[in-house]
């Protein structure tokens, strides 16, 4: 099953058709190791000390990185399984990777967890493509285009308070933050300043999304409680 928006404007046609091939390609070859024994070990991670690590990942990764590059050789590269280069600071056009969002529970058989691809642009993320290959599910979408009539994972929450809605919380990740807003969500870090990516710290600074009215109340909620103040 596919969540795509209709014809994309240029430029990004092209960009958002490699990302949904290699996000594809990239799940078909974690849906084989899945049926198997898949071999793993700890790196050290940039925020969270050690994490673990699979040979999918590696595979994955690597499938990814060789089918965008050769489409896109001028572009940067982030990824969360490849050694960074500081080189990606200089380029205007940067692919952000996971190329297995969720390792723990693809290693228990859970089937929650995706391949995650993101293109940023002058730091603005324009091509924004998961997949989950246990499922089937690809949603994806590119600067300037509206979600598909069937894409309602991609519809924006017309809620105007949060005690009428479901509040997703967990860790602001450096590769997050793209569908939301190619959804019409505002996004921002825990201060309420736009997300930029390609930074020399990926890592974003918390993360706040939501329908405008949403954002305002729970970014508000945010600073009256006092953590604020703790960074």
């Amino acid at each position: 099953m596919s969540l795509l928006a209709d014809a994309a404007p240029a430029p990004y046609a092209a960009e958002l058709a490699v990302a949904c091939a290699a996000a594809r390609a990239a799940g078909a070859i974690l849906l084989r190791y899945a049926a198997q024994s898949v071999r793993y070990g700890f790196k050290r991670s940039r925020d969270r000390g050690r994490e673990v690590v699979s040979e999918a990942d590696l595979a994955a990764d690597e499938a990814i990185r060789t089918a965008i590059l050769a489409a896109f050789p001028a572009d940067g590269w982030l990824s969360e399984e490849h050694p960074d280069d500081a080189a990606r600071l200089t380029r205007a056009r940067v692919w952000i990777v996971d190329p297995l969002d969720g390792t723990r529970e693809f290693l228990s058989a859970v089937p929650e967890y995706a391949v995650s691809i993101a293109l940023a642009e002058d730091g603005v993320p324009v091509v924004g493509a998961v997949y989950n290959p246990a499922r089937d599910v690809l949603v994806a979408v590119g600067a300037g285009r509206a979600p598909a009539p069937e894409g309602a994972g991609l519809g924006l929450d017309l809620a105007t308070r949060l005690a009428d809605t479901f509040v997703l919380v967990g860790r602001g990740e450096w590769h997050w933050g793209g569908l939301p807003r190619a959804a019409g969500a505002v996004v921002t870090d825990r201060h309420g300043r736009p997300l930029r990516f390609n930074r020399s710290d990926p890592l974003v600074d918390g993360c706040l999304a939501g329908n405008a009215a949403l954002h305002q109340e729970a970014l508000a909620i945010w600073q009256r409680s006092g953590w604020e103040r703790g960074g």
